[in-house]
């Protein structure tokens, strides 16, 4: 079995799509900090902090994915069939890294909508700093102790015949591990369950009332709705490829810590999904999220207009057109 999982590691097939996806989520995570960075008014939003913050942990996964198709596809070349523990657990933690930020990030996003559905009419009010300090703290130290926990816990005089943290890891680590995602996951999909029961009864509840007030909340809510039908997208997509995998991956830690075979397939299989979704993210925010869209075209325009009164420097029309933006 752990043959197979080897074999299926090391396939050329399986390091090109992990290369396809780590050129994907660091191009597209890069251009989403860009548009962060160039437009600062979108920094005005206590939600689009968080992306940005989203958008950093699935560059980072994006960059994991790089180095582990790099490692495989030179161990493959020079045909290595037995690995250092260390050398793969190193390598593990930059995928174990960006996991564990990314789903800080993502539970803060959740924990955001909650919050502006709560106080529709006072959230684009808020800054709430303590909470945005608390999720980049925990960003910061989640990572760092699982990766304390995985490197403390290897042999590294020994041998693994599957390269990821799955076979090199102890039970200590598997158990933290599966039980911090099993939770957070819990946690995220409770939260936006509430985000969205809250919000369709508010929403209802402004419809059937009258008066300036009602009126008022029900332009927030309508506000706030583009935002959640985009996060909803994201949620979706976080329980199929996140949610549902470390499912298995904590079940199979909890029924037996020692089983390698289990934990080897799901990380595997994590590996791949988890990048999948730093790919994905990007796009569901040009598709839905408003205020990301209308800054991707305005860049791109601007790109447009700029190449095209190089070329034709006496179209006035389009000089006229750049200067709109």
């Amino acid at each position: 079995m752990l043959l197979l999982v080897a074999e299926l590691d090391n396939l050329l097939a399986t390091n090109i799509l992990r290369y396809v996806i780590a050129i994907i989520a660091i191009t597209v995570n890069c251009f989403l900090l860009f548009l962060f960075a160039r437009y600062k008014s979108l920094l005005q939003s206590q939600c689009n902090i968080l992306i940005a913050f989203l958008a950093m942990s699935d560059l980072f996964i994006g960059i994991g994915a790089f180095v582990k198709a790099t490692h495989s596809s030179y161990t493959d070349y020079v045909n290595m069939t037995e690995f250092s523990s260390l050398t793969c657990s190193i390598i593990s933690g930059f995928s174990i890294a960006a996991s564990a930020t990314n789903q800080i990030a993502v539970l803060g996003v959740a924990i955001d909508r909650l919050l502006a559905v709560l106080s529709p009419l006072t959230y684009p009010k808020k800054f709430n700093w303590p909470f945005i300090i608390i999720i980049g703290v925990l960003q910061a130290l989640a990572p760092a102790v699982f990766i304390y926990l995985l490197l403390s816990g290897i042999n590294t005089e020994e041998k693994v015949s599957v390269c990821n943290s799955g076979q090199t890891s102890d039970a200590i680590y598997k158990t933290s591990w599966s039980s911090f995602r099993l939770g957070s996951s819990l946690l995220l999909i409770s939260v936006y369950l509430l985000t969205l029961f809250l919000f369709y009864f508010q929403l209802r509840k402004s419809t059937s009332t009258a008066g300036y007030f009602a009126v008022i909340t029900k332009s927030k809510l309508s506000f706030q709705q583009k935002i959640t039908l985009s996060i909803s997208l994201l949620m979706l997509m976080h329980t199929v490829l996140y949610v549902i995998p470390y499912a298995v991956y904590a079940f199979s830690t909890l029924v037996d810590s020692s089983n390698n075979v289990l934990s080897s397939y799901a990380t595997f299989i994590l590996g791949i999904t988890t990048g999948i979704g730093a790919c994905l993210t990007f796009f569901i925010y040009l598709w839905k999220h408003e205020e990301l869209r209308k800054y991707t075209h305005k860049t791109f325009s601007k790109s447009v207009c700029r190449r095209h009164n190089k070329k034709n420097p006496q179209v006035a029309h389009i000089i006229s057109k750049c200067q709109t933006f």
